[in-house]
């Protein structure tokens, strides 16, 4: 395991190409702005009880503990699996909730349902399309596994749900400090 609490990505893989809406509604190419620091991908949706908001709760915590020279090597990529709901205000707004005193705002991204799907399982995060129930209400279900990429853009590791701040400020270390 390299000494981390995330499982290594080995062999490791690059960082598809994938173009994207910002929440400021601007393209974001990933893969391009992946390039030169430690870069965090989770696929979620704002709506999500549980473990969306607790994993994106505990990467700000482990950000805000890091040093500021280290937590500034890295980007948190929330790409949404439920695109018809998370609008790029609602994610913004949600994300807001998370990112305050670290030294990048989380990056919210959004695209079509189908190429969002395409794109998760390029990199091996199992994403099903939102059902709607008899009831109204929505059922999102997607895997809840965090990929961090290197600042070279290669697949490093895969946090698990449960990870804490403490295991992602460690590892992190880490990988911003092995970059050089």
């Amino acid at each position: 395991s390299g000494g981390f609490t995330g499982d290594v990505i080995d062999p490791p893989f690059t960082l598809p190409a994938g173009t994207f809406t910002d929440t400021a509604g601007s393209t974001y190419d990933l893969a391009q702005q992946a390039q030169g620091h430690v870069t965090v991908v989770y696929f979620g949706y704002t709506m999500c009880p549980d473990i969306c908001p607790t994993t994106m709760a505990d990467l700000g915590i482990a950000l805000r503990s890091l040093p500021a020279k280290t937590a500034a090597d890295v980007q948190v990529v929330f790409v949404t699996s439920d695109p018809r709901r998370d609008t790029t205000k609602v994610m913004a707004a949600w994300l807001a909730n998370f990112d305050a005193g670290v030294p990048h705002p989380f990056v919210g991204l959004r695209t079509t349902q189908s190429a969002v799907d395409a794109y998760a399982e390029k990199v091996g995060i199992g994403l099903s399309p939102p059902t709607i129930n008899k009831d109204g209400s929505e059922d999102v279900v997607h895997g809840a596994e965090t990929l961090v990429f290197s600042a070279n853009g290669q697949a490093h590791l895969v946090w698990s749900p449960g990870t804490t701040p403490k295991q992602y400020a460690a590892d992190l270390t880490k990988i911003v400090a092995g970059r050089t």
